[in-house]
């Protein structure tokens, strides 16, 4: 590795150990990055063991904070066969790792391969197909910058030989007679939430036309899914953040089929599907305005749920509202952690409701819990009498019963997100 000060290249600096094992080949380098993390990956190829054949493409990523690599990972048998798979090179704007490969079928001799995806999780495996692969040799295959153009090396007739017309490697040029690039994009628009009264449905878009008021939906995180033909799972390829227009823009591919999905800390989960199936030609699609469910930072009030005079026992109208609402909620969504917050009306001491307020909290999260939300996701707070959102009491000071039932009250709001586990084992790390 060489790092770059200024305008000049340092001396080149070797690989830990963990990468080039002594013992074994380790060549061929090709950088990626982490689609989630944005993170450096080096895909190489090596003979070490515990590899699906004989050489392999292995995968190691960087994680710039601590200054380490990730311990190395052999890239799946999707990719590794038990012959010989070398000469990766990942494309980063597709997403596509490109490699050769003697195990795969294909024409004849080392034929290129794609797959979409990274490290150790990719679609099925294609071939490239003629005249990019040959009954020869044809390896080293590279994508240029506008992802129309690029070079490969390959043995095949008509290069430059000297003792026989296949002796040799040449380098090759390609370039697409036909270039199908198709782009999407759509406008985010949000429906805010502060109230919870009855079951809705939780996925899907909402396409309708905004009016001037409204603010499109800044920073909102949109992940895009390709479906691997084989296993018609999908599988996910890049995410994009809206700038202030709330637009976001992919490059798509034909003849495939992707979903789209929001992400991110406040948002249920919405997502929306798009066939490429059979468009040969370049093309902009823009959806109309897309209005996702958004849920606010503030806390969101679970209707309908009553208590009898001084108990904390849920009542089965409660029971019923929470299963067609919250509970709902969390099973759509099980990344949230939720806070449930009870309050209390002023009848009685504070500390007296404050207690009381902490009991009819846990007896929503046992609820939960008995309907098999991790106890992990669920935090009960009473609040008492601290926080009304209505007076208990009328200017002429007679009882203001209206207001004394909207300050007894059940909440929830969520208060952070189970994070997805780091799935890579760095050096030096426990």
């Amino acid at each position: 590795m060489s790092k770059k000060a200024g305008d000049q290249w340092q001396t080149p600096e070797k690989l830990p150990p963990a990468i080039n094992d002594p013992n074994y080949t380790a060549t061929q380098p090709a950088l990626g990055r982490t689609a989630k993390t944005n993170r450096e990956i080096i895909y190489f190829v090596s003979d070490r063991p515990e590899g699906k054949g004989g050489l392999d493409i292995w995968y190691t990523v960087w994680n710039e904070k601590s200054n380490i690599y990730s311990r190395v990972k052999n890239s799946g048998s999707k990719i590794n066969t038990i012959a010989d798979e070398m000469t990766p090179f990942y494309d980063l704007p597709s997403r596509t790792l490109y490699f050769s490969s003697t195990g795969l079928p294909g024409i004849g001799g080392l034929d290129i391969f794609k797959a979409f995806g990274e490290r150790g999780k990719w679609t099925s495996i294609e071939n490239v197909g003629y005249p990019l692969n040959s009954s020869y040799d044809d390896l080293y295959f590279t994508v240029g910058q506008t992802g129309e153009e690029g070079f490969l090396v390959s043995n095949r007739p008509g290069g430059n030989s000297f003792n026989n017309e296949t002796c040799c490697d040449d380098i090759y040029a390609y370039r697409w007679n036909e270039f199908t690039r198709i782009t999407v994009t759509a406008t985010i628009y949000p429906f805010e939430k502060d109230r919870f009264g009855r079951k809705k449905d939780l996925s899907g878009f909402d396409f309708m036309n905004p009016s001037e008021s409204t603010k499109p939906l800044k920073e909102a995180i949109v992940a895009l899914y390709m479906q691997d033909k084989e296993t018609k799972e999908y599988v996910f390829m890049e995410r994009y953040v809206t700038g202030e227009d709330g637009k976001f823009y992919f490059n798509l591919r034909p003849d495939q089929e992707y979903q789209f999905k929001m992400e991110g800390f406040q948002y249920f989960d919405s997502e929306m599907y798009l066939s490429t199936l059979g468009f040969n030609f370049s093309d902009t699609i823009e959806f109309p305005p897309v209005w996702v469910n958004v849920l606010t930072n503030k806390p969101i009030v679970l209707e309908n749920i009553y208590y009898d005079f001084n108990s904390a026992e849920l009542r089965d109208v409660a029971k019923n509202v929470i299963d067609t609402t919250l509970l709902v909620l969390l099973k759509e969504a099980p990344e949230f952690i939720i806070e449930i917050g009870a309050h209390t009306d002023s009848v009685g001491g504070a500390e007296y409701n404050l207690n009381l307020s902490q009991e009819r909290a846990n007896s929503v999260v046992k609820y939960l819990i008995s309907k098999g939300i991790p106890s992990e996701r669920l935090v009960a707070k009473g609040y008492g009498m601290e926080i009304p959102v209505a007076p208990n009491s009328n200017p002429d000071g007679t009882d203001n019963v209206q207001g004394r039932e909207m300050n007894r009250r059940t909440e929830f709001r969520i208060v952070g997100t189970i994070g997805e586990e780091e799935d890579e084992e760095f050096e030096g790390e426990d």
